[in-house]
């Protein structure tokens, strides 16, 4: 019953992640829990991210790997998250964690002429 930051379901998670990093003296956790606490901050960033865009993670698995708007969104999560490659490529289906970076970096040059990505201007990488 010690395993992760929080026992419960996303949404209990989701719901106490801001509180729970607002206290300072709480931010020394373990591997397992520090890692449970990042994946849900880049689950309610994505979210953020998907409905600015109006897009689901079920459009994700139909639409091509190397689309923009997986583009923008994976592009916004890396510079301001510590998201992995490979959690962008299993939640975006953008084929392997390797492919997911040199995309991101070719877009990246580009991402101010994209409408997409400047639609995710206003989402917040807040809990």
């Amino acid at each position: 019953m010690c395993r992760g930051w929080c026992i419960g379901g996303r949404v209990f998670k989701k719901a106490h992640a801001k509180e729970f990093l607002e206290k300072k003296e709480t931010l020394r956790l373990g591997k397992e829990a520090l890692a449970d606490l990042n994946e849900s901050h880049w689950e309610s960033v994505l979210e953020g991210c998907l409905s600015a865009l109006g897009e689901t993670e079920a459009s994700a698995k139909s639409a091509k790997r190397s689309t923009d708007w997986k583009l923008a969104i994976a592009t916004k999560m890396k510079s301001g998250t510590s998201v992995r490659n490979g959690w962008l490529s299993d939640r975006l289906d953008m084929g392997s964690p390797r492919s997911v970076s040199s995309n991101c970096s070719v877009y990246g040059k580009k991402k101010e002429k994209c409408p997409r990505f400047r639609k995710l201007r206003h989402v917040s990488f807040d809990v």
